[in-house]
Formats: C-alpha cells, sequence, structure tokens
C-alpha cells in the first residue's frame, strides 16, 4: 500500500472572533482526517467561511492545528515538514500583469532558481499542464478568469512540487469553467502530483469529493463527467467573461 503524500489525523482548529470583551471561539475544523496519496485529486466543497482556507494551511503545515496531527509519509519522515515540495495556491499570489504567461513563469521560475534548482524549462512543463498553450503570449491583465486560475496553478508548477493545494482561485465562476478547470487538477495529478482542491463549487471534476460544513469533513463520491472536447478554452473563457458581463460580476 502506497504511503500517503497528506495525512490528517482528527484535526481541529478554533479561532478567538471579535473585539476584545466581546469575543467568542469560532471553530473551523473539527475531528478532521483525510488522506491523500501521490497522483490522486481530491475536492473540498464548502460555503465561504466554512474553513476551505483554514484546511488548506494546517495540509502545508503553515498553520498550526490545536489537536490532531497533520504528516507527509511519502514525502519526509515525521515530524519534518517538506517545504520545498508542497505549493499552496491561494487567490492572491503575486502577479505582473505587464508580463505575458511565459515570461510570468520564466521570471518566477529565475527566482525559484535563486533558493533552490529548478526543472529545466520549467515553464514549459507548466504551461502544457496547465493548458495555457493557446495563452502562453498573452498579457497577464487581459487573461480571463479561467486562464488567470490556470496561471496560478502554474506559477506553483514552476517549483516541482509533489503536493498542491488549491485554495478557491476561482471563486464566483460558471459550472462549465469549474468543470474546466477541474479537467486541468486531474491533469496535473495524473502527472504524478498529490492534489487538493477547495473550491465553492468543484464541478463535476471526477474525484473523490467531501464537504466541509460546521468544522466537520464529509466524504462522498461524485459521477465522473468530462468536459465535451469539442468546447475550446476560448468558448469557456467567452461564456464565462458573458455571464459575469450579465450579472455585473467584475
Amino acid at each position: 500500500m502506497p504511503l500517503a503524500a497528506l495525512s490528517l489525523v482528527r484535526v481541529a482548529k478554533t479561532y478567538r472572533a471579535g473585539i476584545a470583551g466581546c469575543a467568542a471561539n469560532v471553530t473551523a475544523l473539527r475531528d478532521v482526517s483525510l488522506s491523500l496519496n501521490p497522483g490522486e485529486l481530491i475536492a473540498v466543497e464548502a460555503t465561504r467561511g466554512a474553513g476551505k482556507t483554514t484546511l488548506l494551511l494546517c495540509a502545508a503545515g503553515m498553520l498550526r492545528p490545536d489537536l490532531g496531527e497533520v504528516t507527509w509519509p511519502a514525502l519526509a519522515d515525521p515530524p519534518e515538514r517538506p517545504t520545498a515540495v508542497i505549493s499552496y495556491v491561494g487567490p492572491r499570489a503575486p502577479r505582473y500583469g505587464f508580463l505575458t504567461v511565459r515570461e510570468s513563469l520564466a521570471y518566477a521560475a529565475t527566482v525559484r532558481a535563486l533558493h533552490g534548482p529548478v526543472t529545466l524549462r520549467a515553464e514549459d512543463r507548466a504551461i502544457e499542464l496547465s493548458g495555457l498553450e493557446m495563452y502562453a503570449t498573452s498579457r497577464v491583465a487581459l487573461l480571463p478568469r479561467l486562464e488567470q486560475a490556470r496561471l496560478l496553478v502554474a506559477l506553483a508548477l514552476v517549483a516541482a512540487p509533489k503536493l498542491m493545494l488549491v485554495d478557491d482561485v476561482l471563486q464566483s465562476v460558471t459550472p462549465l469553467a469549474a468543470d474546466a478547470f477541474g479537467e486541468t487538477l486531474r491533469r496535473i495529478a495524473a502527472s504524478g502530483i498529490a492534489v487538493l482542491w477547495a473550491a465553492r463549487n468543484a464541478g463535476s471534476t471526477p474525484a473523490t469529493v467531501h464537504t466541509l460544513a460546521d468544522g466537520r469533513l464529509r466524504a462522498r463520491l461524485k459521477l465522473e463527467r468530462t468536459v465535451e472536447p469539442t468546447t475550446p478554452p476560448t468558448t469557456i473563457a467567452k461564456t464565462e467573461s458573458a455571464a459575469a458581463d450579465s450579472t455585473g460580476t467584475p
């Protein structure tokens, strides 16, 4: 039986929220257990403020849980945290709008090289796995929302992670865009990377899906349904942009 890339055992996390004298305990995670293997994609669906980011930060070792244990058996011996091979992908990662997608990834690879080895032509692999081939020469500021989310993932791929923790980078999008992004993450997982994706809507991604509510994680399986191959990325982007215009979403 293969070792898990990520293991959470009965993890709990509580915050103190409010002003002094009126603060209250808010439980973000309650008795959460999860196992993620190399090459596996697991999605966690939850509403805003339900604890998605707290879960991912604990999984990355960036936030210490109050109770429970977080380990990475396939990546490091406990209690070591394999920082170099864990990538947390948040919605506010630094991006430079005046650069093209390829230039952004080349810059990220250059910065990464200052801290450790980088795979030769890492940006090419990142572009391929994230599905950004059609946008490689596009300016970052002009990318549709779906492609901006893919770029965040591509920037993380430059570091050649073995565990990728993807926060709610899509936020409010159409179900079609959620499906397409899920397919991107599934392709990344198929390359051998363990992927944990937290989102308000994981679409119909053919992966194990958990729901997070009241601090508790509940597992279920989603039926497999892939994005139709006849739907090109440009069509998805246009559909998404049209939907955003009609709702007034920036």
